[in-house]
């Protein structure tokens, strides 16, 4: 494979990541789902979603009045082929409740890994598999 389409494929899947994480941020799950292939696979701890149908199910309980931002900061891809891809990216969250912005800002919800793969489909390229693995955690305030 060439040096210009492995770069095109590494670049095509970090656009990719940032888009979930602007989907995500914005509790859009339909446009978060259609980042997936049809069999792909989201795993939070003991949560494992598949497909269009369940993948939104994630986001879908948050309550209305809460405002998320991840920051993703370091995105390591890694190109298989030229139909397949993974990736290793860190990302940072906050998180806070309410509607007049701006929110006042505490500790960050949690910081973790996306272990991610990818296949390259007839409409683009998707994930098929995206693991999220929390390193760090905010401490929950003891009552």
């Amino acid at each position: 494979m060439d040096g210009s389409l492995r770069r095109e494929i590494e670049a095509e899947c970090r656009a990719l990541l940032a888009d979930y994480a602007v989907a995500v941020d914005k509790g859009d799950g339909v446009a978060m789902a259609a980042m997936f292939a049809a069999d792909g696979v989201l795993r939070r701890g003991d949560t494992v979603l598949t497909g269009p149908a369940e993948i939104p199910k994630i986001i879908g309980q948050r309550p209305d009045d809460l405002v998320m931002r991840h920051m993703v900061t370091t995105v390591s891809v890694q190109v298989c082929d030229q139909n397949s891809a993974t990736a290793l990216a860190y990302y940072m969250v906050y998180n806070a409740r309410g509607a007049a912005l701006p929110l006042a800002m505490a500790q960050p919800f949690s910081i973790g890994e996306w272990h991610c793969a990818f296949v390259n489909t007839p409409s683009g390229w998707r994930l098929s598999s995206f693991e999220i693995k929390r390193i760090f955690v905010r401490e929950t305030p003891k009552t």
